[in-house]
């Protein structure tokens, strides 16, 4: 019975070991990343055929550039139906592309079909953020089942889209100690919406303490200057205005759209004092994590 019983248990531990090989085995990254690539290709597609496209902020964007293409130039002038142009000036660069591409915003299955592939590209970057971090294959199919990334991209093109992946270029980019385009990009995704000030924390710590402190400042400095050159043809007509607009921490936001706030109360979300400070909220887990000299040692140049 046994000798019987041993092909059919050696199969199953085989496909086992084999199975268990396929999980974990960073060399099998090279054919499944790929792969997972192409089946969310092909879901982006499936998607933007299927599901109907929601209506929230582009017509909006697309009223504002047309008023940035006419010739404004003061922030505070620049507005739409669902209010003012409350984002940097890479925001407004970035969908007046969209405008001349999209025939002024009319062609919206164009303009989803542009942020499919740069959902690709971002789940491109960010695959290869993961193997560069060592992190094993199992947790790479994780990366495509997000509803709510292909909601964000496809169905609603927001420019979280835009500033995500310039986020996690500049994130690749710093895993492979090019500092110079991680500066510039992580100030791009900065200069499309304020939110990345969320990752400013663990990055100056990064800096900090994986560069000479000269360099670091260079960096910090180079920033700056990104987002004053982002910022110049608007400079001259109101320069207090843009950056009220651009970098307002005092905006409240509505408790109804809110996502990752949810589990908070309605009270504390909408406090005049709570909600300057959820940028900030993040910043204990940051530095716990980044402050340890021992993980930031790896990463020093040499």
């Amino acid at each position: 019975m046994a000798s019987q019983s041993s092909p059919i248990v050696n199969l199953a531990t085989h496909l086992y070991c084999h199975a268990i090989g396929l999980a974990t085995n960073p060399k099998h990254l090279r054919w499944l990343a790929p792969l997972l690539i192409v089946a969310d290709a092909g879901l982006c597609a499936l998607i933007i055929w299927k599901v109907p496209y929601t209506e929230i902020d582009w017509k909006t964007y697309m009223q504002q550039v047309s008023q940035y293409v006419s010739g404004e130039r003061d922030y505070v002038l620049i507005k739409g139906d669902t209010g003012p142009l409350v984002y940097p000036a890479a925001h407004l660069y970035i969908y007046t592309a969209l405008y001349y591409i999209t025939d002024q915003g009319r062609n919206i299955e164009l303009a989803q079909y542009v942020f499919g592939g740069l959902y690709l590209v971002v789940l491109s970057v960010a695959m290869a953020c993961y193997r560069l971090a060592g992190v094993p294959p199992y947790l790479f199919p994780l990366l495509i089942l997000s509803k709510r990334l292909h909601s964000v991209f496809v169905l609603r093109l927001f420019n979280d889209c835009f500033a995500v992946a310039a986020l996690w270029i500049a994130i690749y980019a710093y895993q492979k100690r090019i500092w110079t385009v991680g500066n510039i990009a992580y100030s791009w995704a900065l200069g499309t919406k304020m939110t990345v000030l969320l990752a400013l924390p663990a990055i100056g710590i990064m800096l900090f303490q994986a560069l000479p402190f000269g360099r670091a400042l260079k960096s910090a400095a180079l920033m700056a200057q990104v987002q004053i050159i982002l910022a110049f043809p608007f400079l001259p007509a109101n320069p207090t205005g843009y950056l009220r607009r651009s970098f307002d921490v005092t905006r409240q936001f509505l408790f109804k759209w809110t996502v990752n706030w949810r589990s908070e109360s309605k009270r504390l979300q909408l406090g005049s004092g709570p909600h300057m400070c959820q940028s900030g909220r993040g910043m204990p887990y940051w530095v716990s994590r980044c402050v340890n000299r021992n993980r930031i040692q790896s990463i020093r140049p040499g």
